[in-house]
């Protein structure tokens, strides 16, 4: 399933950020996003829809 506009505006606005701030985006992008990711399980949005928007193949990488 290929990305929404929606998610490829919030990778490339975290990286922006990233870059702002003077760290290398990649790790920093990637610990941010799991950050919001978490916080959306803890929100018990479905473990279907997290694995939409993270790309991952089984849902068992977001429970």
């Amino acid at each position: 399933m290929l990305p929404t506009t929606h998610e490829i505006a919030l990778r490339n606005t975290m990286k922006e950020l990233a870059s702002k701030a003077g760290s290398p985006g990649g790790e920093n992008n990637y610990k941010a996003r799991k950050a919001q990711y978490t916080s959306l399980l803890h929100a018990i949005v479905a473990a279907t829809t997290i694995q939409r928007l993270t790309g991952h193949n089984n849902t068992s990488k977001c429970e």
